[in-house]
C-alpha cells in the first residue's frame, strides 16, 4: 500500500507568514493553481480513496484531486493542522510582542509545549497517527491512498513512521502541494518520497 500525503495549496496566510492552525482560510489564486498541478500529476495514479482534513484549504485541494479521479473525499478532523490557539492569525513578531513569556517557553521545547489554548506537536502527532492507522486498516495491500492535509501534520506523520524523536520535526520542510509518499507492508513502513514538488517547478515552490 502506498500513502500519498499531499499538503494543501498556498493561502494568503502562508504568503504573509501568519499562523493559522484550525482557522478557516481559503486557498489563494496561486494555491488553486498548485492544487490543479498536483491533481494533474496524480491523474495517472490509481488512487483508490481520498481522505482529507476538514479545514477549507485541504478541502479545496482535495476537491481538485477528486475531480480528476471521479471519487469522493472522506473528511477526518484528526488530519487537521496543529491547533495554535491564541497565536492564530498572528505573525511570529506579533506573537513575540503579545506573548513574550509563552513564546520563550514554547521555543525552549516546541515539541512538547502546547500553544496557549492549543496543542503541542506531540498531541498533533498522536491524533494524526491514529487517523493514519485507521485509514491503513481500512484498505487492502496494493492500494494507493491519497491523504490531503497540512505541513505540520505531514511532519508529524513522517517522524512517527521513521520513529524519529519529534523534537526533529522542524528539520523537515514540506512545500504547498508537494507529495510525500509512505509505503506500507505487513512488516515495514518506509518513507519513499519527501516533499516532491517536481510538478510545481514552473510556478516555483515558495511564495
Amino acid at each position: 500500500m502506498n500513502i500519498l500525503l499531499v499538503r494543501h495549496g498556498e493561502t494568503d496566510y502562508n504568503a504573509q507568514g501568519r499562523m493559522y492552525g484550525h482557522a478557516q482560510v481559503s486557498l489563494n489564486a496561486r494555491g488553486l493553481a498548485q492544487a490543479r498541478a498536483v491533481a494533474k500529476r496524480l491523474s495517472a495514479v490509481p488512487v483508490a480513496r481520498i481522505y482529507a482534513s476538514d479545514l477549507i484549504r485541504a478541502v479545496q485541494t482535495a476537491a481538485e484531486i477528486a475531480a480528476m479521479h471521479q471519487v469522493s473525499v472522506h473528511y477526518d478532523a484528526g488530519l487537521r493542522e496543529q491547533h495554535v490557539g491564541d497565536w492564530e492569525h498572528l505573525t511570529i513578531p506579533e506573537v513575540v510582542e503579545r506573548y513574550p513569556q509563552h513564546y520563550a517557553a514554547h521555543s525552549a521545547d516546541p515539541a512538547h509545549t502546547p500553544y496557549s489554548n492549543g496543542e503541542s506537536f506531540a498531541m498533533l502527532q498522536q491524533r494524526a497517527y491514529t487517523s493514519l492507522n485507521a485509514i491503513i486498516a481500512a484498505h487492502q495491500d496494493g492500494e494507493t491512498i491519497c491523504v490531503v492535509c497540512h505541513g505540520g501534520t505531514i511532519n508529524a506523520l513522517v517522524c512517527a513512521v521513521l520513529e524519529l524523536d519529534i523534537a526533529h520535526h522542524r528539520k523537515l520542510w514540506i512545500d504547498n502541494c508537494s507529495l510525500t509518499t509512505i509505503r506500507i507492508s505487513a512488516e515495514h513502513r518506509h518513507l519513499i518520497g519527501l516533499n516532491d514538488h517536481a510538478h510545481l517547478v514552473d510556478m516555483g515552490t515558495h511564495p
